[in-house]
């Protein structure tokens, strides 16, 4: 039966061209399979490797890039530039018909400040609104949407937007029936650092609270705690690098890294 799928596709990923390339084939299959699909891309490492060529430091805070003027400048060059029109690149030589957005286009995906008690993340934003005609048209026509993760907001200025958190307000705004991360890891690992193949919200909060997560999977398991909110019910994270990955999970229903649910 066709789906509708939102795959998130970690900037580590698109390092790699061998491993870009073999993601790409396996979302073109589940696509001549008659699946709509939904591609977020990040795309962090090419952005701090041009901030490190442009002197600007790099500060995260819990995950999240601290974004300064400049650094959102050489976000939106980097990610709805460079990274997103090569990945669109490799989709058309696949044989898709794939279509580069960001948020700002067509004022599709609005965005608000993000606020937080004790740091001032700068032009980093929180998706506050997704008109979906314009995506909805291109799904309709054949077209395959590659949505790079920076959004307008209320001032008309651009706000970086972390990709999982964009990912997983897309899967609820198009009710997708499956939302997909692609990451270089195997999946949520526990504190013996093996995947954890299951987890419910009260889990996911269990290891937030105990510190068993960090970095780039805090805001990931936040993402995926927003989607089960929202009434997205099947979620994977799972290593991109691996095999067929798609494929085996998708269409022959292999269990693959970590499946998060409201019950599991």
């Amino acid at each position: 039966m066709a789906s509708r799928i939102v795959v998130k596709i970690g900037g580590s990923l698109l390092n790699d061209e061998s491993r870009q390339q073999a993601i790409v084939k396996q979302i073109s299959d589940l696509m001549m399979d008659e699946n709509q699909v939904i591609v977020v891309h990040g795309g962090g490492k090419h952005l701090t490797s041009l901030l490190n060529r442009l002197d600007v430091p790099s500060q995260f805070h819990e995950g999240l890039r601290i974004t300064s003027a400049e650094t959102m400048d050489a976000a939106l060059m980097t990610l709805a530039g460079m990274v997103n029109k090569k990945l669109v690149a490799t989709f058309v030589a696949a044989g898709r018909r794939a279509i580069g957005l960001c948020g700002g286009d067509g004022g599709a995906i609005r965005a608000e400040k993000l606020k937080h008690r004790e740091v001032d993340y700068g032009f980093v934003g929180t998706v506050s609104m997704i008109h979906t005609d314009l995506i909805d048209l291109l799904l309709r026509n054949e077209y395959l949407p590659v949505i790079a993760c920076v959004a307008m907001g209320p001032d008309h200025r651009y706000y970086n937007i972390n990709a999982d958190q964009m990912a997983a307000a897309c899967a609820i705004a198009l009710h997708a029936d499956q939302l997909v991360f692609l990451t270089d890891v195997d999946g949520v690992l526990n504190k013996k650092r093996t995947v954890i193949a299951k987890i419910d919200p009260k889990k996911v909060n269990h290891l937030v609270s105990q510190k068993v997560v960090s970095g780039g999977m805090l805001p990931k398991l936040q993402a995926c705690l927003t989607a089960l909110d929202g009434g997205v019910s099947d979620i994977n994270i799972l290593n991109g690098s691996v095999e067929d990955c798609l494929k085996r999970l998708i269409a022959r229903g292999e269990p693959l890294g970590t499946t998060i649910r409201a019950e599991v």
